[in-house]
């Protein structure tokens, strides 16, 4: 972790601002619409992985688009000026798409999410996913896209960006809070090769530059994921000799969030645990099998269902539970 120590405490709202999009005068008509959307699906579709999978359904309100994903709801506007507002009850936040005189209606997507087509070689979706994450994906159809996407993330008073070592992005209240964070940019073109991208940080504004070259084959995929929970869970059970055992699941999202947030990951299992009735699970050796867990199974073994951690095992030490597999 670079700079100011981090806590985990969560406050106020976040706002993500996405500044990219150039204004211009044209209406899109609903069928273009409808056809443009058609051709994002299928680009989305073909890089597959995260993109498609999770999704929640968005449906129509008369005003715009909702999708319920546990505790947490997502209002898509239905034009690009409106406002993305996530809501979970703890720290709710939106998300502002750019200005833009297209007026261009939001189209539902096959994937579960809405499309905006702005008119300018690329495409905006928004995917709610079923952890209260929101990825939004942009589709660069040819060489004459932009090459940067900017967005403003604001959250409480005196928030501000940190950019990670593994490029992804914290969102820190003033005192250093965990906020939110985004999952390390990735792109990929047309015949699935990977399309060099990074995140660039200044303030409260985060630009994605994506550098296609002349061997790119559009069109290429990009996105920022936003997320705040790590954790969806966690469970006891009486498993075998060394239990009780501390079976944490973790959500999707966080499954491909920054390595360097494990200490934050763990604070947030704490804080999901019934302690009542159970032994205390902030001991070392269960904090040294949840950072093994962390930063080796969840890399090999990114679709483990739970990182089962036993009380009664002998603290090995960091090292010791990563030359035996966490175990």
């Amino acid at each position: 972790m670079k700079g100011t120590a981090l806590n985990t405490r969560r406050t106020g709202s976040i706002v993500l601002t996405l500044l990219s999009i150039p204004a211009f005068i044209a209406i899109a008509t609903p069928a273009a619409a409808v056809d443009q959307t058609s051709a994002t699906d299928s680009a989305l579709t073909s890089v597959g992985g995260v993109v498609v999978e999770e999704n929640v359904s968005a449906e129509s309100n008369g005003d715009g688009y909702v999708a319920e994903a546990g505790n947490t709801t997502v209002e898509i506007p239905d034009q690009e000026q409106g406002e993305i507002v996530v809501a979970d009850g703890v720290a709710d936040f939106t998300i502002d798409l750019p200005d833009s005189n297209m007026q261009t209606a939001a189209q539902p997507s096959s994937l579960g999410g809405v499309t905006y087509d702005n008119n300018d070689d690329f495409t905006t979706t928004v995917l709610p996913k079923n952890d209260g994450s929101v990825q939004i994906v942009t589709v660069l159809e040819s060489a004459d896209a932009p090459t940067d996407y900017t967005y403003t993330i604001t959250g409480s008073e005196g928030s501000y960006l940190q950019l990670q070592d593994d490029g992804s992005v914290v969102l820190l209240s003033a005192d250093g809070a965990w906020e939110g964070g985004v999952a390390a940019p990735w792109a990929k073109d047309a015949n699935g090769a990977e399309v060099e991208t990074s995140y660039s940080v200044d303030g409260n504004t985060l630009t994605q530059h994506v550098s296609a070259t002349a061997d790119t084959e559009f069109p290429v995929v990009a996105d920022p994921w936003l997320g705040v929970n790590y954790i969806d869970h966690t469970e006891w059970a009486d498993l075998w000799e060394w239990s009780p055992t501390l079976m944490v699941y973790p959500t999707f999202w966080g499954r491909v969030a920054g390595p360097e947030m494990g200490w934050i990951v763990w604070e947030e299992a704490l804080d999901k645990t019934e302690r009542e009735g159970h032994p205390d699970p902030d001991t070392s050796t269960m904090r040294n099998q949840f950072y093994c867990h962390y930063d080796f199974v969840r890399i090999v073994d990114p679709d483990k269902e739970s990182w089962n951690l036993d009380i009664q095992i002998p603290d090995k030490g960091y090292f010791g539970f990563l030359a035996s597999k966490c175990n």
